[in-house]
């Protein structure tokens, strides 16, 4: 009885709109193809929901991670792991920022994107910079150069077709801003003041790229699963030794992209503070070039922004910006196996809001630059080298270079990793052998 019931109405519904299914490319000109292979009804992935005025009620996003009935109805429990992944959930992330300014007291996940509070609730304004400036790329919205859900990582390049497996650019679509997937490219971000995009320049620096990448190699060449069980391919699964001069005890401790990373994101000292009437006039020099919100507030002097969680605008605005940006001779630390590392300074925050420096916590991490090539660097981007060593630039003499300890990372709380012990910079400061 409840397939007739069913059928019935499917029949209702579709004497209204049947005309229109001929029609749909008649409005949606920029749709010439359709996006899921073997696939050629446009409701297949756009289900009707009900009759609307003029125009059926559709879903309008088939690949969101909301919806029950497109992606996840054929591939349910794909859905499932990507809700669940840390691209979706952003929980790390959260943590880390939060504990880093001190609205919580571990550096375990607390919160999700799904359950991180607006800051009226929680009292910890760290909640609002959260929401308005750190968490635009999650998968459950959609961003401006790419789709929400599924198709964030599966669309090709906001066409109306799907890829079986992301491309490189895809990934780089979020993995930008300084973040490992744009040094893969060889891209890092300029900093935001105006000197430093005058007309026709590039809002980035071009170095060396990724070896890996000059040879044509996706990321998921490495990244394996990246939604369901992830495995990430090791130097060693595709390269061996043989006996190469410095693969030998005395560096049996290093990673491998500890000597053959050509550079590393060293973004020391985040300044962000929070204005409730903004003077525009003061910041017009220092725009956040990739917010693609910024500019447009400046226009409108507004005395808001959208938060990217609930996509509501709400008062206050924040500004950020830099105390120096670098990528020569990474800062080395101890990863959680005990090996050396490449040392990542960029949660060191300094907060301000209504006048006030708000306290805070400087966090390093160990990552994996993904700018390797077949040399090395010297040895002394490490040896005898102070900022290497995590105690900041200093001339041989001693002397500090920089005005702030932005860029001394050795009293730094560690995340997947810490900073070098005591012992371990003075051996790496003495003279090699």
């Amino acid at each position: 009885m409840n397939k007739w019931w069913m059928l019935v109405l499917t029949i209702f519904l579709l004497s209204g709109v049947s005309s229109l299914w001929a029609s749909c490319k008649e409005c949606h000109k920029d749709k010439d193809n359709f996006a899921h292979p073997g696939i050629e009804k446009c409701t297949h992935c756009h289900r009707i929901l009900g009759k609307g005025t003029g125009h059926p009620v559709v879903v309008k996003n088939p690949a969101s991670l909301r919806s029950e009935i497109v992606c996840g109805g054929c591939h349910r429990d794909k859905v499932e792991r990507v809700r669940k992944s840390p691209m979706a959930t952003a929980k790390e992330i959260i943590a880390v920022v939060r504990f880093a300014w001190k609205a919580q007291s571990t550096l375990q996940p607390l919160y999700t994107l799904e359950t991180l509070p607006d800051y009226r609730e929680s009292g910890q304004i760290v909640d609002d910079f959260l929401r308005k400036k750190c968490l635009r790329c999650h998968l459950f919205a959609e961003a401006e150069k790419r789709g929400a859900g599924c198709a964030a990582c599966h669309e090709d390049g906001r066409k109306h077709k799907l890829l079986p497996k992301p491309s490189t650019e895809n990934c780089l679509s979020c993995h930008r801003f300084n973040r490992t997937g744009q040094g893969y490219a060889g891209l890092f971000e300029r900093d935001y003041s105006v000197v430093y995009y005058k007309f026709g320049s590039s809002r980035y620096h071009k170095l060396t790229p990724d070896v890996h990448y000059k040879k044509g190699m996706d990321c998921t060449h490495c990244h394996l699963n990246v939604m369901e069980t992830p495995k990430t391919l090791r130097c060693t699964d595709c390269h061996r030794y043989r006996g190469i001069k410095g693969h030998d005890k005395t560096h049996k401790r290093l990673r491998c992209e500890t000597c053959h990373a050509a550079w590393s994101f060293q973004d020391y000292g985040l300044h962000a503070k929070r204005e409730d009437i903004p003077d525009w006039s003061l910041w017009k020099n220092y725009m956040n070039r990739y917010d693609p919100q910024m500019l447009d507030l400046a226009k409108k002097e507004s005395d808001g922004m959208i938060d990217w969680l609930d996509g509501k605008f709400k008062e206050g605005v924040w500004f950020i910006g830099w105390t120096l940006r670098m990528w020569e001779n990474p800062p080395l630390g101890i990863d959680d196996k005990g090996r050396i590392c490449v040392l990542r300074p960029n949660y060191r925050f300094h907060a301000h809001y209504q006048d006030k420096e708000l306290e805070t916590t400087c966090i390093v991490s160990c990552y994996t630059p993904h700018t390797i090539r077949k040399e090395v660097r010297d040895c002394f981007s490490c040896h005898i080298n102070s900022k290497a060593a995590g105690l900041g630039l200093r001339t041989g003499a001693g002397e500090k270079l920089l005005i702030t300890n932005d860029d001394v990372l050795a009293n730094c709380t560690g995340y997947k990793g810490r900073p070098l012990g005591e012992k371990e910079r003075g051996a790496l400061l003495r003279r090699p052998r």
